[in-house]
């Protein structure tokens, strides 16, 4: 231990436990103790108890937090680095994009280590400042690693990594705003205005924007205080995104009129500037929810819907006319989305090595694309059922329970596929088991229900990856795991008035089968390497 690493002699016994809790918490034992004293004593505390100070040969946590700000960076960047390695070995731009830590951050990380309990302030201070508590956080940090060093990258407590792995490397609102507005053809730019004495000079951010046929509007955002030039630009940013952001929330009724006029606006210049987006662009559009892109991908359906009648409402019958450009952009985000290289299908084909749970991976992607691309010619569920019995009884004992009645169901295309490519999976299965398998086919509110019960097989082990797979893929399509059934539901054809336009243009997008559909059927007909060698029940 340094001879400046020293715990003090009567610290108090909130300063104690919380150097004794943090050396337990990081695996230091009592090596550390010097320096978590240092980390968790404030400057204030220092300038007032000079003689304890000094006896334990110690120093504010100032210098202790500079090293700690770059040691959480770099830990910050090895979790960044290893999260996008594991998607892709060729991250897109926004995957690569690592950011250093706000104080923010790390003073979130302070109050969850509960570091204001053991933190050394002077009698006027709190210790419950941002910058406080930020400095003690990452002072912490830098004792840890003193005595780790690299150990820390790969074993560390769950409070920290947790942390480190829920950081947000995503842009600021300014540099948001700024690339939707490139997107869609908007100019845009700020002018400040100042106010007070020079020593509280107080700035607000003025945003002129114009979109591709010339409208022009222009937004202020005011905050208490005296901001300065950053602070009022990006606040004046986020309240445009945010106002932008309105349609999807549903308080489009409660907006004043100047929100109002912006949003109508800001929409306007969207529809009217799209143009061809490239497979970057969708995806900062996906992110950022654009046009409803972001609803339809996830298949809520519903709020989609919603978000279409609001943004009718807002624009009334004479607002524009939906643009093609819209149509393929809607086409194209959900064939990113179900097939393109970075959509869960293309990950899982791509499982590398022999071993079992990787196969399975790759069948299951197999027989999601089967499904998505070229379903049965049969004509209805009951078909689908029957031709799949008379394939499977031979093999394996089948119970099937038709409670549909006359209760209407109208699959779509690729419902057909889905429920085929189910029942061969979990039959396998169950053929592999040695056990039956049992199907109860109902329809509840439009929606079918297919229920296989499989006993004596690992349920989830077999079906999970193809179940989340199928469900992520499909239109109007779940698949749900239990520890021994597999509940596939179709939602069927849940129009009940006809749609206007806009809403028209989404869901005939979302129940649309892949843009490149050649290349789906090719990737089906050859398969990845190594699919054939091992069933889907391994």
């Amino acid at each position: 231990m340094c001879i400046r690493d020293r715990p003090y002699a009567q610290p108090g016994n909130r300063h104690r436990d919380a150097v004794s809790d943090l050396a337990a918490m990081f695996e230091l034992g009592h090596r550390a103790d010097g320096l978590l004293a240092q980390a968790l004593t404030h400057a204030s505390w220092v300038h007032e108890n000079q003689s304890a100070v000094t006896a334990a040969r110690q120093r504010d946590n100032h210098l202790l937090a500079h090293h700690g700000s770059h040691v959480v960076n770099h830990l910050a960047a090895h979790i960044r680095v290893r999260q996008a390695l594991a998607h892709s070995l060729t991250p897109d731009e926004d995957e690569a994009r690592i950011l250093t830590t706000s104080d923010d951050d790390t003073a979130r990380l302070g109050a969850t280590l509960q570091l204001t309990e053991g933190l050394l302030t002077s009698r006027g201070e709190s210790g419950q400042r941002r910058t406080a508590m930020s400095d003690a956080t990452q002072a912490v940090v830098a004792a840890a690693w003193r005595i780790h060093g690299p150990r820390l990258l790969r074993r560390r407590p769950a409070i920290l990594d947790d942390w480190l792995t829920g950081l947000e490397h995503q842009h600021d609102p300014v540099t948001i705003l700024a690339t939707m507005a490139t997107t869609y053809g908007i100019d845009h730019e700020y002018t400040y205005d100042a106010s007070g004495p020079d020593h509280l000079k107080s700035f607000t951010a003025k945003t002129r924007l114009q979109d591709s046929q010339g409208r022009v509007h222009q937004w202020t955002e005011r905050l208490p205080g005296t901001p300065g030039k950053p602070e009022a630009k990006k606040a004046t940013a986020e309240a445009v995104l945010d106002i932008l952001a309105t349609p999807v929330n549903g308080a489009i009724d409660d907006l004043p009129a100047p929100e109002r006029d912006l949003l109508v606006f800001l929409l306007r210049a969207q529809l009217d500037g799209l143009g061809r987006p490239t497979e970057r662009q969708r995806a900062r559009m996906l992110a950022r929810g654009d046009l409803g892109t972001d609803l339809l991908t996830t298949g809520d359906t519903e709020a989609f819907l919603a978000w279409a009648e609001r943004v009718r409402l807002l624009l009334g019958p004479d607002g524009p006319a939906v643009p093609d450009a819209l149509c393929e952009l809607y086409r194209k985000v959900l064939d990113d989305t179900r097939i393109g290289p970075g959509s869960l299908l293309r990950r899982m084909a791509a499982a590398p090595g022999p071993d079992a749970a990787s196969v399975v991976r790759r069948n299951a992607t197999d027989a999601v694309r089967r499904a998505l691309s070229n379903g049965p010619q049969a004509a209805s569920v009951r078909d689908i059922v029957q031709d799949w019995w008379r394939d499977q009884a031979p093999a394996t004992g089948v119970t099937v329970r038709d409670d549909m009645r006359q209760d209407v169901f109208r699959p779509l295309p690729v419902h057909l596929g889905a429920l085929d490519e189910t029942l061969t999976w979990c039959g396998e299965a169950a053929e592999a088991a040695g056990t039956r398998i049992d199907v109860e086919l109902t329809v509840q509110d439009g929606t079918l229900h297919v229920w296989l019960g499989l006993d004596k097989v690992d349920v989830r082990a077999a079906c999970d990856d193809f179940a989340r797979l199928l469900s992520r893929t499909l239109p109007f399509t779940d698949c749900l795991v239990g520890d021994d059934h597999v509940l596939l539901r179709l939602h069927g054809d849940l129009e009940s008035a006809p749609l206007h336009p806009l809403a028209t243009t989404g869901m005939d997008a979302y129940v649309s089968v892949p843009l490149d559909r050649r290349r789906l059927t090719r990737e089906v007909a050859d398969g990845p390497i190594g699919a054939q060698d091992v069933q889907p029940y391994s």
